[in-house]
């Protein structure tokens, strides 16, 4: 008997969460050497990611030193529209993208599973804009959505991980809870706040932003030759983003001879 009543209660649990909009799941991010707090805030028809902590330096990366203009992310996941918006701020420049949700071709591997915060997850996998992710999600929270802009699975994604020889990407849930948060005026107030900014698609983004890198290195390179310098090289690179937009400054960097 105590087991049919444990049985039921955990089920009963399960449909709660299943039908509940309103929660909030709380997740640890680690991009490389620095880890933060994001919130995974869901909405009637829009979601919010948004991180809720500045980065934090891991035992690995001692030298860190927060940046003291550094403004926490934040992304919308429209629901209605079916679109995600989200910014990019790269070697001193801002970029708006508005890409399409959950724009993921995910294969499914349901012999393997693993448990994430007390759920059985089954394994899902995909490459989204350059990189090759593995997801655990349960269908026990019979939501199709997940942190960042990842979804599209038949349940709530728990953990995503990067498969990267260079880079280490990780998200996991660790806690969820209910929220009286609105993500509708949220979203509306972000919008009105940027209304004057351009949102490119992605592909028009990375095409913006190679552009934009070629006018960096010659702007750095009329700089060296107006002062005079010669002699040395200089080794630049773009980290800590979960998507590839430019591989030569993304892999292995830019090296400039002067």
């Amino acid at each position: 008997m105590k087991q049919i009543i444990l049985l039921v209660t955990f089920l009963y649990s399960c449909i709660t969460y299943a039908q509940d909009e309103n929660l909030i799941f709380h997740f640890q991010v680690q991009n490389n050497f620095l880890t933060s707090d994001y919130d995974l805030v869901l909405g009637e028809n829009v979601t919010m990611w948004k991180e809720v902590s500045d980065p934090k330096q891991s035992e690995f990366n001692p030298t860190y030193i927060p940046d003291e203009d550094y403004k926490r992310k934040v992304l919308f996941k429209n629901l209605e529209s079916k679109e995600v918006f989200s910014e990019y701020d790269i070697l001193g420049a801002h970029f708006f993208v508005n890409d399409s949700l959950h724009n993921m071709d995910w294969t499914l591997m349901e012999n393997v599973s693993e448990e994430v915060l007390g759920y059985a997850c089954k394994k899902a996998k995909s490459t989204f804009h350059g990189r090759e992710y593995e997801v655990f999600y349960t269908d026990e929270i019979a939501i199709s959505n997940g942190p960042w802009k990842f979804g599209g699975l038949p349940g709530m994604i728990l953990k995503v991980v990067a498969k990267s020889d260079r880079e280490t990407y990780k998200m996991e849930c660790y806690s969820i809870e209910k929220h009286k948060q609105n993500t509708e005026s949220e979203f509306t107030n972000y919008l009105k706040k940027n209304k004057k900014k351009k949102f490119q698609t992605w592909d028009e983004f990375v095409v913006d932003f190679n552009s934009f890198l070629d006018r960096y290195i010659k702007g750095l390179k009329s700089e060296v030759e107006a002062e005079g310098d010669s002699g040395f090289t200089l080794h630049f690179s773009v980290d800590n983003h979960l998507e590839i937009f430019s591989e030569k400054v993304q892999t292995d960097g830019i090296l400039l001879e002067f």
